[in-house]
């Protein structure tokens, strides 16, 4: 027999390096998310042609998931996180993080993320 493994809850941010792309929350058996707006995608894109990554294998190495605490009703936090993500990652600070390809050069983590 078995044993089934315990779902995990947690709220996740998901990043093409350090330029975010999308908020999840996972509770039991459900998932919930909340894309961030289209401007982080073409930053993404944009940076991976900066970084020489176009190659597929090459890209989807550098998504990663940064997992926090799941604390109250998921979908609200889930939208309140994203929310603070587009106030906090204005055109000037994705633009810096596309000319890096994608990595922070130390002024995206003062945004508290």
């Amino acid at each position: 027999m078995k044993k089934r493994r315990r779902e995990q809850s947690f709220v996740g941010l998901i990043s093409w390096r350090d330029i975010p792309a999308q908020v999840i929350a996972v509770e039991g058996g459900s998932r919930e998310k909340a894309l961030l707006p289209a401007r982080f995608q073409h930053a993404i894109d944009r940076a991976a042609v900066v970084a020489g990554m176009t190659d597929t294998k090459a890209y989807v190495s550098e998504w990663k998931q940064q997992k926090f605490e799941l604390s109250g009703d998921p979908k609200t936090q889930i939208n309140e996180l994203a929310g603070t993500i587009d106030a906090q990652y204005d055109e000037g600070l994705l633009e810096r993080l596309v000319r890096n390809g994608g990595l922070d050069d130390g002024d995206a983590s003062s945004c508290g993320l």
